[in-house]
């Protein structure tokens, strides 16, 4: 089983869509330490998306910290979407 595709939307700091291509083989998400970039986020996604709810392994508080809490140049969020391909 390998993952092929993920697709974010509203997400936490997803707020536009954001869509992940994963390919055979070695796949890395890398990018500078404590800048709200996301990483630990995608890996959020995909447990949330498998169906993991627990507060603790998601690192929210409650439920509504999932989604996108807005920015200067973005609205908040009203739902989360999170689609995964899997092979």
């Amino acid at each position: 089983m390998s993952i092929e595709f993920l697709r974010l939307k509203g997400f936490k700091s997803f707020g536009a869509v954001r869509e992940f291509s994963f390919s055979s083989g070695l796949t890395a998400i890398v990018g500078p330490n404590g800048n709200d970039n996301g990483k630990s986020n995608i890996l959020d996604a995909l447990r949330w998306v498998l169906g993991e709810g627990g507060a603790g392994v998601l690192r929210i508080a409650r439920q509504k910290d999932l989604l996108f809490q807005g920015s200067a140049y973005m609205e908040f969020a009203q739902e989360v979407e999170v689609v995964l391909e899997i092979d």
